[in-house]
């Protein structure tokens, strides 16, 4: 009896170990690890868009007490700023540039009384037969908006009696991440030396040439050219301003010199240089640059007119 239960427990031993073989053996269906799927790549964030500044224009016509004459004519642009990603750089730039609109108003409104009251002086005067206006206006230009910098020109002109009106160059450039108004010495180490050794060179060049400045300078007299407010970024690099009788005399009007970008490297911080550019003087009559070997290239230049102009 022993052995016949020894001989069934082998028998299904045996058929157990046979069962687990064919489970495991060639050509079974075996259980395959399911791999995780890998999370959802983050839907693609666009680049931030780069800033932009819209001008509009307005004019307005003051008229004397009696209606019968305009005494003022003004014509402004205004610009409005947009810095995509940057309330605060935005909200800083645009409370600037409405500071300078309401700077401008104010003065028209000064230009406006003066105005008035020499309409009324002549009106009394038998003998003034005529009366002339007066003329205020402020022009706005985008030079350079990127998201390194916003740089825009301002030009102002006024007339108020005399020979001949009056126009002043000026300009305003902003950090575009952060809405700071730019200083020269925030421009980096050496902008402003090699600036003011650039000027210098043109100026004494130029005047031995032609004749368009009143002397030669050093960098000494170039308070009023290399200076804040003063300069402002182009294609060509930094550009810097000689008003009318800074430099040279009202017939010879604005004049800009500008310092490449690549002329620049190493001085110019990196973000807001990106490279490229030339070197060179705008007057009313033409470019000047240099030639490789440092001369002076007047080749762009009307030099007749340069050479026989003379001015006040």
């Amino acid at each position: 009896m022993k052995r016949f239960s020894a001989l069934c427990l082998a028998v299904l031993m045996a058929l157990c170990l046979a069962a687990c073989g064919s489970a495991a053996g060639p050509g079974s269906a075996s259980a395959t690890p399911v791999e995780s799927a890998p999370p959802d790549a983050s839907p693609a964030v666009p680049d931030t868009e780069p800033p932009t500044v819209t001008i509009s224009k307005e004019t307005r016509r003051y008229q004397s007490d009696d209606g019968q004459a305009t005494v003022l004519s003004c014509e402004w642009n205004s610009a409005a700023v947009s810095v995509p990603g940057s309330e605060k750089a935005q909200a800083a730039i645009q409370a600037d540039l409405d500071q300078i609109a309401g700077t401008f108003q104010k003065t028209s409104e000064e230009y406006y009384r003066e105005a008035a009251a020499l309409y009324q002086q002549d009106r009394q005067n038998p003998e003034v037969s005529y009366y002339t206006s007066y003329y205020h206006a402020l022009g706005i230009t985008t030079a350079r908006c990127d998201s390194a910098i916003i740089s825009l020109v301002l030009d102002e002109a006024n007339y108020t009696g005399g020979a001949h009106g009056f126009d002043y160059r000026y300009a305003r450039n902003y950090d575009a991440a952060t809405g700071q108004v730019l200083t020269l010495a925030d421009l980096g180490d050496g902008v402003g030396d090699t600036a003011r050794d650039t000027v210098v060179r043109f100026v004494n060049q130029i005047h031995e040439t032609d004749g368009l400045f009143f002397d030669r300078i050093d960098a000494a007299d170039l308070k009023g050219v290399v200076d804040n407010d003063l300069f402002y970024f182009d294609r060509g690099g930094v550009v810097f301003i000689s008003g009318q009788y800074a430099l040279q005399s009202y017939a010879e009007g604005i004049v800009t010199f500008t310092v490449s970008y690549d002329d620049l490297a190493g001085k110019l911080r990196d973000a807001y240089n990106p490279g490229g550019g030339r070197t060179q003087c705008d007057t009313a009559f033409g470019a000047y640059t240099w030639r490789e070997d440092g001369s002076l290239d007047t080749s762009q230049v009307h030099s007749d007119e340069a050479a026989t102009t003379t001015g006040n």
